[in-house]
């Protein structure tokens, strides 16, 4: 009962609450808060969402999910736009973005820094367009990584570019972590204010994304706010690490895309296949993963979203990361404890998924929103399957 129960309240809102939408003068949004002119300006912007979460079984944690001061300068008529965005939560303080971006001649834009890598059309949204509460299981195995780059970026008519060279290194621990951890390690955080990690030599790779979008269709979040007929966009992104770091990177990722959106309903299909190298330095299939995005934008205040990701490990990576955990066993029988706790299921893992659905209550745009989903998350490994069950209910103060 206790997922009807957190639902009721959520779904009563949904189609009883009073369509205050229509109210004279309700506002969209909160801010921007600006200072400075056409010419030169500053926006400060800022995201802070409280956050409750269980996991049956286990108790519910309440917890400051992000606290994020955004500082975006801009100069020259908007030509030159730069980015300040960092994470303030207690205990987890760190730089997310730090990035100019310039244009240069109409269609392109060149943009330098740490930020996203221009890695499927998925991860360009803001966190706060979400259709869910956060983000897909897909975005920790398979990308939603930044990096230290440059990139070249911009539209033409109906298409849209972007390309890039980047340092190889995913620059925080939040999500693209889950390689290393297939090998029993941990990807640490290089980007942390407090305790950062070392950053690891320089290694190239190549990121790039184009997408064709039909006129007026919108990729800036699933949701199809805008309403209207059917519309699609396809995109095809692509990344290659000319030397990846074992146990740590992707050799080569490919990720193609689908975006249809009709009438407030929508529907994102992303397909990720990505490939590794072994100890040996042979380029092995490591994995596929895919994520389906349902949603309705079905009044104003309220959104209704449906969300599966499924991520399947290929042989040769479970292999290969046994093989290293086996390596590594101590033939001290003092020192074969810790060896056991943090390698003994190494290559057991066979795949992981999740399937997801979500009310969200807009009070004020996504500037104040109340998000609630519902999980029941899978994770298959050699000796069976184990299944849970995920309450989460976020409010986001966004402006």
């Amino acid at each position: 009962m206790r997922p009807l129960a957190f639902l009721l309240p959520i779904l009563a809102l949904t189609f009883l609450a009073p369509d205050v939408a229509r109210a004279q003068g309700w506002p969209d949004a909160l801010g921007p808060f600006t200072v400075g002119d056409d010419v030169a300006s500053l926006r400060l912007s800022g995201i802070a969402q409280l956050q409750l979460q269980t996991e049956a079984p286990g108790e519910a944690a309440l917890r400051i999910r992000r606290l994020r001061p955004i500082l975006r300068p801009s100069l020259a008529d908007g030509r030159v736009q730069g980015t300040v965005h960092l994470e303030l939560v207690p205990g987890g303080m760190e730089l997310i973005d730090l990035f100019v971006d310039a244009s240069l001649v109409p269609g392109l834009r060149v943009r330098v820094g740490q930020f996203k890598v221009p890695y499927t059309e998925y991860w360009q949204q803001s966190l706060i367009d979400l259709a869910n509460v956060d983000w897909p299981l897909t975005s920790r195995w398979f990308g939603g990584e930044r990096q230290l780059g440059v990139m070249a970026h911009g539209e033409l008519d109906a298409f849209g570019y972007a390309v890039g060279a980047f340092a190889g290194e995913n620059r925080r621990g939040a999500y693209a972590r889950e390689l290393p951890r297939v090998y029993g390690e941990s990807h640490g955080n290089p980007s942390s204010l407090t305790d950062p990690r070392p950053p690891e030599p320089l290694h190239l790779e190549l990121v790039g994304r184009a997408v064709h979008s039909a006129d007026g269709m919108d990729t800036s979040t699933v949701m199809d706010v805008s309403g209207g007929p059917l519309r699609h966009a396809v995109a095809l992104s692509v990344a290659w690490d000319t030397d990846p770091t074992h146990r740590r990177d992707y050799a080569l990722r490919v990720a193609p895309e689908l975006w249809l959106k009709a009438f407030g309903v929508s529907f994102v299909g992303v397909v990720h296949l990505g490939l590794f190298e072994d100890a040996a330095g042979a380029a092995r299939p490591a994995g596929v993963g895919v994520l389906g995005e349902l949603g309705w934008h079905a009044h104003r205040h309220v959104e209704l979203s449906l969300r599966f990701a499924r991520v399947d490990l290929f042989d040769a990576l479970r292999a290969d990361a046994s093989d290293w955990a086996a390596a590594l066993e101590p033939s001290d029988l003092g020192a074969r404890e810790a060896w056991e706790a943090q390698y003994g299921d190494v290559g057991s893992l066979r795949a992981t998924q999740e399937l997801t659905f979500g009310v969200n209550v807009l009070i004020i745009g996504r500037s104040l929103s109340w998000m609630n989903d519902v999980a029941w998350m899978r994770t298959e490994r050699s000796d069976g399957a184990r299944d849970a069950l995920r309450l989460r209910s976020q409010l986001t103060l966004a402006f």
